[in-house]
């Protein structure tokens, strides 16, 4: 096996560092991936009037947007990308209801443009076949 199978890069160790900004490990997460220039933000939809100032929130990104389907079987998602994803977020948090946690993912260089965010959100939008969108 060489080091561009990507079943090998798939087995290579890592590390992962959770931020908790507020002290409360159900609030606000900022994830970041050793060898890997993007960041992920996961946060309660009950928090994200008091998150939404922070800078990142200003990037173009990837979100995903999950909470309880009616019927209980599998969750309810959206996934979109916003650039940036502050004003798409805040849209749905008015006008979306179902969800009650979101995550979105972005560079820590902002070197994420709409055509990559795009690329990626299909990619997830694919893989994703067996979930249930709204």
């Amino acid at each position: 096996m060489n080091n561009s199978d990507p079943a090998f890069a798939a087995n290579r160790p890592y590390s992962l560092r959770i931020f908790v900004p507020d002290g409360k490990p159900d609030g606000l997460r900022v994830i970041e991936k050793s060898n890997w220039t993007g960041l992920g933000l996961v946060f309660p939809r009950s928090e994200f009037a008091a998150v939404k100032s922070r800078e990142e929130f200003e990037r173009t990104g990837v979100y995903i947007l999950a909470g309880p389907s009616e019927d209980g079987d599998q969750p309810t998602v959206d996934v979109g990308q916003g650039d940036p994803v502050k004003p798409r977020l805040e849209n749905h948090y008015g006008k979306k209801d179902f969800w009650t946690w979101g995550v979105f993912f972005v560079t820590k260089d902002n070197s994420l443009n709409k055509g990559p965010g795009c690329l990626s959100l299909r990619r997830k939008t694919s893989a994703g076949t067996s979930r249930r969108f709204v």
